[in-house]
């Protein structure tokens, strides 16, 4: 899961900005397709920059392993 960039938006104020307003209010965000590695490195990402606490939708044991 290190696929993503340590600066969440090296080139993007606009994305910065958001970044920080959610780290300043957190948000809870569905994840509906809980089950893809795509969703979950992003979902993870999120949740080390502080910005959300995500609920992955699918099968736990998918989504656990």
């Amino acid at each position: 899961m290190t696929d993503f960039p340590k600066d969440p938006a090296p080139n993007g104020t606009v994305t910065k900005q958001l970044i920080e307003q959610l780290r300043r209010h957190p948000k809870r965000v569905v994840f509906t397709e809980g089950e893809d590695l795509r969703v979950l490195q992003a979902a993870a990402r999120l949740v080390e920059l502080e910005a959300v606490a995500p609920i992955l939708l699918g099968n736990r044991e998918r989504i656990r392993n």
